[in-house]
C-alpha cells in the first residue's frame, strides 16, 4: 500500500501592520455604536487620534465592532444577482458610482447591517472624511474549495488607503467576523490581520476587478491555482511554502514539513470532507514531515488542521 503525502513548510511572518493598537482599540471600544451622523464619528476619531495609523485603525475598528454582516441580504443578491448601474460614459459610470458608495456607506451606518459593499462604502465615506485617499476595491474572494481552479468572480469588496504615501489593504468584511455553520447567523469575531495587510497575503484569497490594486506583480492565473487559506491561516503567523498549487493529484507525492513552530505536544491531523473523517498524521523527525494517505483518494477536498485549528483546503484528483 503506498501513502501518498504533501509537503509544507511553515515560517513565522508578519501578516498585518505591526504597531500595536490596543490603545486605540480600547478607546474606541467605549465609542457608541450609534451616532447621530457620519459626521459626528469623523469628529470623534479626528479629536481623539493624531497619527494616519491611528485614525485609519479607529475607522477599522469602529466598523468590525459595529457593523453586522447582513446573511439575509447577502442570499437574496446572490440569487437576483442584480447590477448596481449602468451607464454609457465613464464621466457617468464615476458619477453613479460615487452616487452609490455615498449611499451604501450611509445605509450601512444607520442600519449596523452591511454586505461587502456596504462595509467597504463605509470605510471609503470615513476615511474621505478624514482626509485620506481611499479606495474601494471590487473583485474575488476565495473562500469556497470549489474555487481552487476555478474562475474569477465579482463577489466581494474591500478597500485601499494610502498611509505615508504608501498604499494599504484594508477588509473590514472579513476582519468584523463570520457565518456560523449551525446557526447561519452572524457571529462578532475581530480579526485585525486584514488591517494594513502585506500585499503578499493579501493576494493569497483577493484578486481585483482592477489589477492594479494587486500592488505586486502577480497574475489571475496563479491566484486560480492557489489553495484556499483559510481565515485561522491569517491569524496564525504561519507560512505555507510548498505545495503552492491548491490541487493535488492522488499520484504525487510530496513531502509537509511543518517548522519548529509546531511543538511536540501539538497534534496535526488532516479531515477528508467527502468522508467526513479525521486523521491524524504521523510525524517522521528524520525529516520532519507529516504523512497524508491518499491512496484511493478521488474528487475530496481535504482541509489541514493544526491542533483544532484549520489552516488551509486542497482539492484532490485523479
Amino acid at each position: 500500500m503506498k501513502n501518498y503525502f504533501f509537503s509544507f513548510f511553515l515560517l513565522v511572518i508578519t501578516i498585518g501592520y505591526s504597531q500595536n493598537f490596543t490603545k486605540v482599540d480600547s478607546l474606541v471600544g467605549l465609542y457608541p455604536k450609534n451616532f447621530n451622523k457620519i459626521e459626528d464619528l469623523v469628529s470623534k476619531i479626528a479629536l481623539d487620534f493624531s497619527s494616519d495609523e491611528e485614525k485609519s485603525r479607529a475607522i477599522f475598528y469602529w466598523i468590525c465592532t459595529s457593523i453586522s454582516y447582513d446573511v439575509s441580504y447577502s442570499e437574496r443578491i446572490e440569487k437576483e444577482k442584480l447590477n448596481a448601474y449602468s451607464y454609457k460614459t465613464e464621466k457617468e459610470r464615476q458619477q453613479k458610482e460615487k452616487k452609490l458608495i455615498t449611499e451604501s456607506a450611509t445605509a450601512t451606518f444607520n442600519s449596523k447591517k452591511a454586505v461587502c459593499y456596504g462595509y467597504a462604502a463605509l470605510f471609503r465615506e470615513i476615511s474621505k472624511k478624514l482626509g485620506f485617499e481611499c479606495e474601494l476595491v471590487q473583485g474575488d474572494l476565495k473562500s469556497n474549495f470549489s474555487q481552487i481552479n476555478g474562475t474569477i468572480q465579482l463577489n466581494h469588496a474591500w478597500n485601499v488607503i494610502k498611509i505615508r504615501n504608501e498604499w494599504k489593504f484594508i477588509d473590514c468584511t472579513i476582519a468584523a467576523g463570520n457565518i456560523s455553520s449551525k446557526t447561519n447567523e452572524f457571529v462578532f469575531k475581530f480579526n485585525d490581520t486584514f488591517f494594513l495587510t502585506n500585499p503578499e497575503l493579501f493576494f493569497l484569497n483577493h484578486y481585483p476587478e482592477d489589477k492594479k490594486w494587486l500592488l505586486i506583480n502577480k497574475s489571475k492565473e496563479e491566484y486560480l491555482k492557489l489553495p484556499l487559506y483559510l481565515p485561522e491561516f491569517f491569524q496564525s503567523n504561519i507560512k505555507i511554502i510548498s505545495p503552492v498549487l491548491g490541487l493535488l493529484s492522488n499520484k504525487e507525492n510530496t513531502k509537509i514539513i511543518l517548522s519548529n513552530i509546531i511543538k511536540q505536544k501539538d497534534i496535526v491531523r488532516c479531515y477528508f470532507g467527502n468522508t467526513n473523517k479525521f486523521v491524524i498524521l504521523n510525524h517522521n523527525e528524520i525529516n520532519n514531515s507529516y504523512e497524508i494517505p491518499l491512496e484511493n483518494i478521488q474528487d475530496d477536498y481535504i482541509i489541514l488542521f493544526v491542533n483544532k485549528t484549520p489552516l488551509v483546503t486542497f482539492k484532490i484528483s485523479k
